[in-house]
């Protein structure tokens, strides 16, 4: 991967805090309807906040396209760079269309552990379609593929920092110990990082890890591979 793609690659990792209390209860990301603050002006995915107490948020996600890439790799760092280069030659034309895509947010990155201490991990990094493409053009690289996320309901905590090896996995068990410990259903298979800073950005980071709710729709779990 050239510097540059390394470079813009890191651009949608994480950082702080919960969503405010002062935050609508949802929203969507067209016209005038404002976003979260954490969206820095991109489109960003459309959800509503269904429940939310000290730790975390239940959303609603809205049904949407998204363009994926599949990686195996030991580490989250290294595969989130992995996946982000072809996803973003792809919004940069790498299509059959050969047109450019508006970059949005989350950067979506779907966690399944290897089956033991010594094997790769499965990862699907994902970029959210913006809503105004119309007809998702195809991409031309094999390795990409188009995917459609159903409506689904997630249970979302937010953190500080940078994530990466260190940070994910410890934010992932943290929050499962805390819809264990709240009774909720949920699935244990897998988890999602959402990412929407650029690297060079020191503060005011915002971070996020997505569980998928029990009882949610089997292709769900497919929304980034």
């Amino acid at each position: 991967m050239q510097p540059v793609q390394i470079a813009v690659a890191a651009v949608h990792l994480l950082l702080t805090a919960h969503l405010p209390q002062s935050q609508a209860q949802s929203f969507a990301n067209t016209g005038n309807t404002s976003t979260p603050w954490f969206c820095h002006e991109l489109e960003c995915a459309s959800y509503t906040v269904v429940g939310r107490n000290a730790d975390y948020e239940t959303r609603q996600y809205s049904s949407a396209n998204w363009v994926s890439a599949n990686v195996q790799n030991y580490t989250y760092r290294a595969a989130l760079s992995e996946g982000f280069a072809p996803l973003f030659k792809y919004i940069s034309g790498a299509n059959k269309d050969a047109v450019n895509i508006n970059m949005t947010a989350p950067v979506l990155v779907k966690v399944a552990s290897g089956a033991g201490p010594f094997c790769q991990s499965n990862f699907t990094v994902s970029f959210y379609v913006p809503t105004a493409q119309g007809n998702t053009p195809v991409p031309t690289d094999a390795s990409v593929y188009l995917n459609r996320l159903p409506s689904a309901t997630y249970f979302v905590s937010s953190f500080g920092g940078y994530a990466d090896d260190n940070t994910v996995p410890a934010q992932a068990a943290a929050l499962t110990a805390k819809l264990t410990a709240n009774g909720e259903a949920f699935d244990n298979s897998v988890f999602w990082t959402a990412g929407y800073d650029a690297p060079y950005k020191l503060s005011d980071r915002h971070n996020e890890i997505w569980i998928l709710k029990s009882g949610e729709p089997a292709a769900a779990k497919s929304v980034a591979g």
